[in-house]
């Protein structure tokens, strides 16, 4: 996930749009998935719920609306007030389950095929 990005790129361009660019990320996280698989690489790879929180009254109503624009796409997303992380928020949107990844240990594997 973006950030606030979805209901920027549904009020920006279109619905369909935002759509494209939501299924380009999933297909590039389960083709991730599927290397990381069949090639046996560890890299600490796993399904988490993403959080995108604030501690700004300013910005609750603008997380309201993402949670709107993304599951308007068909996300699982929801606005919540606590987010399990260690930090004290006022609000936040959890959407469910995209791919989380040891970014250091990834790049050093895929080296090593490249060479």
């Amino acid at each position: 996930m973006h950030d606030l990005f979805y209901k920027y790129l549904i009020d920006s361009f279109s619905e369909d749009l935002a759509k494209q660019y939501l299924y380009a990320n999933q297909e590039a996280i389960t083709n991730i998935k599927s290397i990381i698989e069949d090639e046996h690489i560890d890299c600490d790879f796993e399904i988490k719920d993403n959080y995108i929180f604030t501690e700004s009254l300013d910005e609750v109503q603008k997380i309201k609306e993402e949670v709107s624009a993304i599951s308007s796409l068909g996300i699982d997303a929801e606005f919540v007030t606590e987010s399990g992380l260690p930090l004290d928020i006022l609000r936040s949107y959890k959407a469910k389950k995209p791919g989380t990844i040891s970014s250091k240990k990834i790049c050093i594997r895929l080296m090593q095929f490249h060479n």
